[in-house]
């Protein structure tokens, strides 16, 4: 089993710029598919400050490997390039408390 770990540590005022969709993996060194990304919140996160969203059940179909400039850089929108099914899919925010 390899392990690997890293640490970064963005930070980002309430409504700022926003970020593109994404897919984590290919931004990261990993090439394991059972690697994970952890996020924490310093302080609480809603839909009305800036909070997190995540498209269901990407994770089932987004390939290992994709390049980062078709995984949803840089434009918000480009992930449906390499996804156009993934353009109907209802973006779930991540309600959390710090």
């Amino acid at each position: 089993m390899e392990c690997a770990f890293g640490m970064t540590a963005p930070f980002k005022e309430p409504w700022a710029l926003p970020t593109s969709l994404h897919i984590d993996n290919p931004r990261w060194s990993f090439t394991s598919s059972g690697a994970i990304n952890l996020w924490v919140a310093l302080e609480d996160v809603t839909p009305q400050n800036g909070c997190m969203y995540y498209l269901p059940g990407t994770h089932l179909e987004a390939t290992l490997g994709l390049d980062v400039a078709t995984a949803g850089s840089p434009g918000i929108g480009d992930i449906f390039q390499a996804y156009p099914q993934w353009r109907d899919r209802e973006p779930i925010p991540v309600d959390l408390r710090a």
